[in-house]
C-alpha cells in the first residue's frame, strides 16, 4: 500500500473532525494567526513545511493543521490556524521545550502570528454525542 505525497500546497484535504486524544497520547494546541507579510496561500505552505519538520521527533505521533474562518460578524475569530500535535503522554511537557518545537514557536512569533500554545489534558476528556449520557 502506497503512502500519499505530502501536501506542498494550500489545497490540503479534509479530515475527520478531530476526536479525543489516542490512547497514550495528549495534545499540544497551537492557535497562530497568519502573517502580515504572506498571502494565504504562502501563509498555508510555509506552516505546512514547518510543521513536516516537527515530525522527526519520534514522540509525535501527528499533526492537524485547521485553517480557521470567522463564523460570523457578531464571533470575530481570534486566530487563522488552530494546530493539534498528538503526542506520548509522557513526552508532552518536554516537546513544549524541545529544540524542533520551541525553533517553531520562535519563528511564529519572529513573523507576528502571536502564537497560543496550550496542552491538553488526557485526564479530563469529555465527548458528548446525541443520545449519549
Amino acid at each position: 500500500m502506497s503512502t500519499p505525497p505530502p501536501v506542498t500546497s494550500a489545497a490540503v484535504p479534509a479530515s475527520p473532525a478531530p476526536g479525543p486524544p489516542l490512547p497514550g497520547t495528549t495534545d499540544l494546541l497551537v492557535g497562530c494567526c497568519r502573517p502580515v507579510a504572506l498571502s494565504a496561500a504562502d501563509s498555508d505552505t510555509w506552516l505546512h513545511d514547518a510543521l513536516r519538520g516537527l515530525l522527526a521527533d519520534t514522540t509525535i505521533t501527528q499533526i492537524e493543521i485547521v485553517a480557521l474562518t470567522q463564523a460570523s460578524a457578531r464571533w470575530p475569530r481570534a486566530s487563522d490556524y488552530l494546530i493539534r500535535v498528538t503526542l506520548h503522554a509522557a513526552s508532552a511537557r518536554d516537546a513544549i521545550v524541545a529544540p524542533a518545537f520551541d525553533g517553531l514557536l520562535h519563528d511564529l512569533r519572529t513573523l507576528g502570528m502571536r502564537p497560543c500554545v496550550a496542552l491538553g489534558d488526557p485526564a479530563r476528556v469529555a465527548t458528548l454525542k446525541r443520545g449519549a449520557r
